[in-house]
C-alpha cells in the first residue's frame, strides 16, 4: 500500500499486496490464492471477473490460465461459480472473522505507512563531501577529454548549486596559490 486510504466495504485484502503477487508467474499463485481465501469480497471478486471476462491472474483465490488455453479458462470460470455459492453459504462468523482479518491488515499498513513517513521526514538530507584534491596530473589523451566535456555537458547543474537546491551550503574547495 503506498497511501493511507479509509477502510471502505469494497477494499480487499490484495489492495495491502504488491500487485503482481495475481499477476505474475504460477509461483506465486498458492500465495495470492491463500491471501484470497481469507477476504471478506471474495464473492464480489469472482463475480466481478465473470462479468469483465478476465483471462489472466488470480479472482477470488482462482487463478486463470490466460486466453490462450480455453479449456482451461472454461475450467477456472466453473471454479469461480463454485466459489460464489461456497462462500455465500458461509456461516455468519467466517464472514466476521474476514473483516476482522481486514481490519488488522489495513492498521498494519497504516502503521507501516506511518512510520516510513515519520522516518522519511526526521532524515537529515546529507550534504556531499567535497571530492579530494587531485595529485596526479591529467591525461592529455583525447578520450579523457572527451569524457570530461561530455561529463560537464550531461550534468544538469553545478555542484555548488545542486547543493543549495537540496539547502546544503556550498562547499568550495580551496584555490591554489599562483607561484609570484
Amino acid at each position: 500500500m503506498t497511501n493511507i486510504r479509509p477502510l471502505k466495504a469494497d477494499t480487499g485484502l490484495c489492495e495491502y499486496e504488491d500487485r503482481d503477487k495475481w499477476f505474475s508467474a504460477y509461483s506465486d499463485e498458492r500465495d495470492a490464492a491463500a491471501i484470497c481465501t481469507n477476504c471478506p469480497i471474495i464473492v464480489s471478486c469472482a463475480q466481478r471477473a465473470l462479468k469483465l471476462g478476465v483471462t489472466d491472474g488470480v479472482w477470488a483465490s482462482v487463478p486463470l490460465p490466460g486466453s490462450r488455453n480455453t479449456d482451461a479458462l472454461q475450467q477456472a470460470r466453473a471454479r469461480l461459480h463454485e466459489v460464489i455459492d461456497r462462500y455465500q453459504r458461509q456461516p455468519a462468523e467466517w464472514q466476521r472473522r474476514s473483516l476482522q482479518i481486514r481490519q488488522a491488515v489495513h492498521f498494519a499498513a497504516t502503521q507501516r505507512e506511518q512510520r516510513r513517513r515519520h522516518a522519511a521526514a526526521a532524515t537529515p538530507q546529507r550534504c556531499p563531501s567535497p571530492a579530494p584534491p587531485s595529485t596526479a596530473l591529467p591525461s592529455r589523451n583525447r578520450s579523457t577529454a572527451s569524457a570530461l566535456v561530455n561529463a560537464k555537458a550531461s550534468s544538469n547543474e553545478d555542484p555548488p548549486q545542486a547543493a543549495t537546491s537540496r539547502g546544503c551550503r556550498p562547499q568550495i574547495p580551496p584555490t591554489a596559490k599562483s607561484p609570484p
